[in-house]
């Protein structure tokens, strides 16, 4: 018998274990489903791409962890670029991390505190501020809660909005370097979203990445193929239980520890094995762009909108994002390439809401005068010229998705477990989180809407396993006094906003369905 952790894994029996899968246990599943004064075209890079895929947890990268060996591409990459190494993002929530992105600022003023949201006409973006600025603006928008309908993106033209995953074969996008390569006067600003990496994770890069790569999986713990098997269908048939309430799919599925620990490395590869194909996808793009000539002339941004918490046994939730404050969720990456590229590391903490005005003086482009943003100009620090800023990074979860806001549907649609930390759906139920330099706090649900203060050091406990809040410290005392005030600035945003009512009664059925598309909701 043939063990995975015992030499390179042989990729036909994967090929036959997902293969079976697939037959029988998830067909289908894993499929994609103001006036503005313009700057001269020479002291602007005439290419700006913004390129913020979808639940990348960033130790899964090599610019941020240094074991890894299958993202070559972005290797390559932050090897002329500036790596912000702890750059958080405002929420686990596509529709909100998005916001944040787009418009520099947070809830409170763009709106969003959960998602499917309309962005509303009132918030200026950064597409508007190119498109303003003299650029052509393009948005390849494969990810529906981030979508163009929803306003996101809303300074694009309609012709210039595809529903796709961008490559960098696409007739429209070689039209762009083209067009680029031959007038010296043309600017363009592109826009990506994609979801390579969401949950349930897809299986179909897994022979591929098995061959690559034999050596990840050479795990702590052996595993057969006919234990490879097992695991692969209790996944694809319990995902949404094993995410919101993994303790009931353990009782379920009979699973013992070294069972578990098992489940975990698989479910893990699967994720890991979506990794490489959004390395590639990112990779051809930019060397494209190098070999239209363009590389001292473009400035390009790698981000994400949130990461994804993998296997935590003290977490509340496995396999997912949105409703925890874990840092593998809020902790994701930004690579900066300018076009003088800056060589460099900035190890302080950075933020979502930091992006817009980041790219906006790069770009030196100009904004009308009554647009504000919360958002920090990161570009002295691009340059070298600037140490840590000091800055805190304040993030939040999203409300809740059922349809009526009660109990009841609470349970119904997303489990009893998740019930019991979200009762309902009501904005006073967030749980808050900020981080300065390495240290975290929180305030969060417990469980029956008992709240309670959370600390952790991240450089000594990553995975927020120890909980160091001291409430007899002066400094604790201060943190949570700030996290309080925070929480209450998002309670009256939401008010502003939506009024008294939840957002989530006023869901339609179109939005569920939206919802459901993505396994938000069972």
């Amino acid at each position: 018998m043939q063990y995975i952790a015992m030499k390179p894994v042989n990729s036909t029996w994967v090929v036959l274990a997902i293969l079976w899968v697939v037959c029988i246990c998830c067909p289908g599943c894993g499929e994609h489903n103001g006036s503005v004064t313009v700057a001269s075209p020479t002291e602007q890079p005439r290419f700006v791409l913004l390129y913020a895929p979808c639940t990348v947890n960033k130790n899964f990268l090599s610019p941020y962890n240094s074991n890894v060996g299958y993202t070559p591409h972005l290797e390559a990459f932050a090897q002329h670029a500036t790596v912000f190494t702890k750059h958080r993002t405002e929420a686990g929530l596509s529709g909100i991390a998005y916001a944040s992105i787009l418009s520099g600022n947070q809830a409170s003023e763009h709106g969003v505190f959960s998602h499917p949201t309309t962005l509303s006409d009132s918030i200026y973006d950064i597409t508007e501020a190119f498109s303003d600025n003299g650029y052509e603006v393009f948005f390849w928008n494969d990810q529906p809660m981030g979508a163009a309908d929803l306003n996101y993106g809303q300074g694009t033209p309609k012709g210039n909005i595809f529903l796709s995953v961008l490559t960098a074969q696409d007739p429209q996008f070689q039209a762009i370097l083209q067009k680029l390569a031959s007038d010296s006067r043309y600017k363009a600003f592109v826009l990506v979203n994609l979801r390579v990496n969401h949950n349930p994770y897809r299986y179909q890069n897994l022979v591929q990445f098995s061959r690559e790569y034999p050596d990840e999986f050479k795990g702590p713990t052996a595993i057969s193929e006919k234990e490879f098997r097992r695991y692969l269908r209790i996944y694809y048939e319990n995902d949404y239980t094993l995410r919101y309430n993994f303790a009931q799919a353990r009782r379920d599925q009979k699973l013992s520890d070294d069972e578990v620990s098992k489940l975990a490395q698989v479910v893990e590869l699967l994720y890991k094995s979506n990794i490489p194909e959004l390395d590639r996808l990112f990779g051809q793009l930019v060397t494209k762009v190098d070999a239209a000539g363009l590389a001292e002339q473009s400035l390009i941004a790698f981000t994400a909108d949130h990461g994804e918490s993998m296997y935590r046994a003290h977490a509340p939730f496995k396999w997912s994002h949105g409703h925890a404050l874990q840092a593998d969720v809020l902790d994701v990456p930004l690579i900066i390439r300018t076009p003088q590229a800056t060589i460099a590391s900035r190890d302080f903490v950075t933020r979502s809401v930091d992006i817009f005005p980041t790219l906006v003086s790069l770009a030196q482009l100009r904004l009308p005068s009554h647009i504000k943003m919360e958002g920090y100009d990161l570009s002295s620090a691009l340059k070298g010229k600037q140490k840590n800023p000091g800055l805190t990074a304040f993030s939040h979860t999203g409300m809740v998705f059922p349809s009526s806001g009660d109990t009841a549907d609470v349970q119904q649609l997303m489990g009893q477990f998740m019930a019991r930390f979200y009762s309902r759906s009501d904005i006073d139920l967030t749980w808050v989180a900020m981080r300065q330099n390495d240290m975290v706090w929180k305030y969060r649900c417990l469980d029956s809407n008992k709240f309670a203060f959370q600390a952790f050091d991240l450089s000594r406990d990553p995975s927020e396993a120890k909980n160091v809040f001291n409430p007899g410290d002066v400094r604790h005392q201060e943190m949570a006094l700030r996290l309080k005030e925070y929480k209450s600035s998002l309670v009256q945003g939401y008010r502003q906003w939506h009024g008294f009512r939840n957002q989530a009664e006023r869901l339609k059925e179109q939005r569920m369905a939206r919802l459901r598309s993505m396994s938000y909701i069972k």
